[in-house]
């Protein structure tokens, strides 16, 4: 089936983030999650449905720099967000589970 891989960055966050990887993808199990920022900034990292619904937070606290955060997944088959929050901004990217 056809997947559409983007991601979708809040005008704003764009000059302030400068990496972000979801890795691997398709994944089967392990999902790692590599975000930076160019300052210190509190962050959440979530994994969220299809729907929307929130599945799992990654983690929570304070980001600096380059960090990868990972994350041994129990989904099903299919496609899945990371949903990052920083400040007033949302960063949403797609990721494929394939067992």
């Amino acid at each position: 089936f056809p997947v559409t891989i983007g991601v979708v960055v809040d005008e704003n966050a764009s000059s302030f983030v400068n990496i972000l990887n979801i890795f691997p993808n398709p994944s089967s199990g392990v999902v790692n999650v590599q975000f930076q920022t160019e300052a210190m900034a509190n962050i959440t990292v979530e994994i969220i449905s299809g729907e929307g619904k929130k599945l799992h937070e990654i983690y929570s606290g304070n980001h600096e720099g380059l960090q990868t955060y990972t994350w041994n997944s129990n989904l099903v088959d299919g496609v899945y967000y990371c949903r990052i929050l920083l400040d007033k901004k949302t960063i949403t990217k797609p990721f494929i589970v394939k067992q």
